[in-house]
Formats: C-alpha cells, sequence, structure tokens
C-alpha cells in the first residue's frame, strides 16, 4: 500500500508552500500516495482543489463545512516533535520515516530511493523547502495546474480589471514588486526604480503591442515610476493580487516564488528581471528549474 506523505512545515510564505506542495504532489500522482498538508490551510480557500478540504489532501477529500481552524492546531505539535528530534538518528521504520531536510541539499522525490521509499513505509514526514521533483511535475503539470485552479469570484476587482483589458483588445503584464525584501531578505530585494526600468524596457521590445501594467505589492510604491493607474489600490488583499498574477498574460518579477508559481499555473511567461541592468529573460514552466 503506498505511503501517506505530511507536510506541515510553514516552509516560508505561500509561494514557496505552492512551490514544495506542487513537486510533491507531482511525487504522489505517480506513485500513488496520497498527501495530507497541513501548512497550506491558511489560503486553501484559494483553489479548487483546497477549497473545503479541511486535510489540505490529495486527492482532494471534500467536507460540506471549513473546518480548516480544528486541522491546524496539529500542525505545531508536529512542529515541536521533529525539531525535538534533531540530535537523534535518523528515523526510518517501516510505519513512519522522517525526511529533515531543512536547510539541506536537494532531495529528489523523482529517484529510485524515494519510489522505494513510498512502499516500504506507511507515514513519510517531509520537512523543510529542499524536495524537488521537475521531471514529475513536468508530467503531471494538467492535473496539478487543476489542483491549483484560483477559485473564480474569489478576487472581484482582480476579474474586473482583466476583463476590462480584455475588452479593450489589451495583453496584462503583472509587476511583482516585493518591498518587504529589504528588511526579510535584503540579498533578495530589488528597489522600484529597477522594476520600472524593466517595465520601459519591455515596453520597447514590444512595439507596437498594447499592453496594460498593472502593479503587485506588498507595500506603497511611487505612483511617478509606473505607467498610469498600475500601482491603484495597493496594497490589496492577497488574494486580489494573485487573482491579478495568475490571471495576466505575462508576470513580471525577480525571485519572488508566489508570482514564478502563479505564471506556472496560468501558463504564462515569466519575465524575469535582471536587478544589474533591468533586462528580462523570459522562461517558460520556470517553476520546473526551481531546483
Amino acid at each position: 500500500m503506498p505511503a501517506t506523505i505530511l507536510l506541515a512545515d510553514h516552509t516560508g510564505r505561500l509561494g514557496n508552500r505552492l512551490i514544495l506542495y506542487s513537486h510533491v504532489l507531482a511525487a504522489a500522482e505517480e506513485h500513488g500516495c496520497r498527501v495530507i498538508n497541513l501548512s497550506i490551510l491558511p489560503a486553501a480557500h484559494f483553489f479548487h482543489g483546497l477549497h473545503r478540504n479541511p486535510l489540505g489532501a490529495y486527492p482532494r477529500l471534500f467536507w460540506p463545512f471549513d473546518l480548516r481552524w480544528f486541522f491546524r492546531a496539529f500542525r505545531q505539535p508536529i512542529q515541536n516533535w521533529v525539531l525535538g528530534r534533531r540530535r537523534r538518528p535518523p528515523l526510518q521504520k517501516r510505519w513512519l520515516t522522517l525526511l529533515d531536510m531543512e536547510n539541506k541539499p536537494i532531495y529528489r522525490l523523482d529517484s529510485p530511493e524515494f519510489a522505494r521509499l513510498t512502499r516500504s513505509t506507511r507515514c513519510i514526514i517531509l520537512w523543510g523547502f529542499s524536495f524537488r521533483s521537475g521531471t514529475l511535475l513536468q508530467k503531471h503539470a494538467a492535473k496539478i495546474r487543476e489542483f491549483f485552479r484560483f477559485r473564480e469570484g474569489l478576487a472581484p476587482r482582480a476579474s474586473e480589471w482583466l476583463a476590462r483589458c480584455r475588452r479593450a483588445g489589451r495583453k496584462a503584464l503583472c509587476v511583482h514588486v516585493r518591498l518587504d525584501d529589504v528588511v526579510n531578505e535584503s540579498w533578495r530585494y530589488v528597489p522600484p526604480e529597477t522594476y520600472a526600468r524593466a517595465v520601459r524596457n519591455f515596453q520597447e521590445n514590444h512595439p507596437g503591442e498594447a499592453w496594460e501594467v498593472i502593479v503587485c505589492s506588498d507595500g506603497k510604491v511611487p505612483e511617478n515610476l509606473f505607467p498610469p493607474g498600475a500601482v491603484e489600490g495597493i496594497p490589496r488583499p492577497l488574494a486580489e493580487d494573485y487573482g491579478l498574477m495568475t490571471g495576466a498574460d505575462a508576470v513580471m518579477g525577480f525571485d519572488s516564488t508566489l508570482s514564478i508559481f502563479a505564471a506556472f499555473a496560468s501558463q504564462s511567461p515569466f519575465l524575469r528581471i535582471d536587478r544589474e541592468n533591468a533586462s528580462l529573460e523570459e522562461k517558460h514552466d520556470f517553476l520546473l528549474g526551481t531546483e
């Protein structure tokens, strides 16, 4: 009987958790495993496969009521148990295996080793962000995109803006400006001026094309840097920003895992900014390269 895979580590914010879960889902689909994800529950209502799925489970477990608040309470005891085992020998038993890869090199979920593990143990706890299965993610991408399909009606202002672009015959370019990196992850910080230069470079490289620019950000962005209306409503609720990113025709950013995942989910190109000269590299299914 294939194993149940358990995820309970808060590996960063939503983008990190979506990327990790997508790689784990690909391995689960390949090996016939069930997944329980207690770390994704705060934003589970964003996605068709996770809405009213109080265990964040794959295949989906649909319940008529939203009981995430109850099952979220089980995450902290699991974290305490994992952290308490750090100085003890690795745990790999018939009934339970713990793979603690926090701050460790990539562990391949598309490897023969993991395939054997899914058949030899009943429950596998994966801890950390370092689990990847790029080949399987590519193979099962359609099912994973459907599982993470953004729920209609959850972000009405985003839907209205995107519909307005379509009616005007314009494409939507969503620019994800991360301002809090200057405090939390300074090595990833890109100033708003660089994003604005990248937008101008994009427009110069697409003469004659009609693009509407919208900025998503976790903080106030100077209005004079971007085209008129591009920063309207900032900061918005997370659902609105994600709705814009997943509905856009192209997503621009640096190393924002949320925008990378949104581009994967919508099969749109991800335009990665070079923070030195604001040039752009167009990547398709960039998520597959988050190794």
